[in-house]
């Protein structure tokens, strides 16, 4: 699924090597500015990190409609994460069974810059104890806003936007004397 990413070479190798080698962090953080596909690469991470032979349920997940994820978002005009967002997620990965055709459990969390102090020690909580085989996909617009304590237990990938194909390059200007 990670072929599915557009552009973006290195970080699909990058991942795809560590997911090969079963030497993947338990938690990533993947950081891009808004339309970059930092939360469409976190699903095909996810799908290849679930369903390594891909399949039907590996295409579940890249909708976003898979039982062995968990996704937490932002809430309300600032989209500020709220702490019993986390505490629920926390409470329901713990919880929850495996199926019997997935490799583990992805909890997403859209917007991790938008973690606060509150929440984002209740996501320490479960990050620094994870449960096995749940691994943590963390998106984000910039690495710098998102709390050192969070984004020190994760590998950082940033995402490079990618210009559409119909759109051209910009030309240089030169000045002729």
């Amino acid at each position: 699924m990670l072929e599915r990413i557009a552009g973006n070479r290195e970080l699909k190798q990058d991942l795809k090597t560590a997911l090969g080698s079963g030497r993947i962090a338990h938690s990533i953080l993947l950081v891009g500015e808004p339309g970059c596909g930092a939360g469409f690469a976190a699903r095909c991470l996810a799908a290849d990190y679930l369903y390594p032979n891909g399949g039907p349920h590996a295409e579940v997940v890249l909708r976003g409609q898979d039982t062995e994820s968990i996704v937490v978002r932002g809430e309300g005009a600032s989209g500020q994460i709220k702490v019993e967002a986390i505490r629920d997620a926390r409470q329901n990965i713990q919880k929850s069974a495996l199926s019997s055709d997935a490799e583990g459990r992805v909890l997403f969390i859209y917007g991790a810059q938008n973690l606060n102090g509150a929440s984002a020690n209740a996501m320490l909580k479960i990050m620094e104890e994870p449960p096995e085989g749940v691994m943590f996909l963390l998106t984000a617009s910039s690495a710098a806003a998102v709390l050192p304590t969070i984004r020190s237990r994760c590998a950082a990938y940033t995402m490079a936007p990618v210009r559409p194909k119909n759109v051209p390059l910009p030309c240089a200007q030169h000045n002729r004397s």
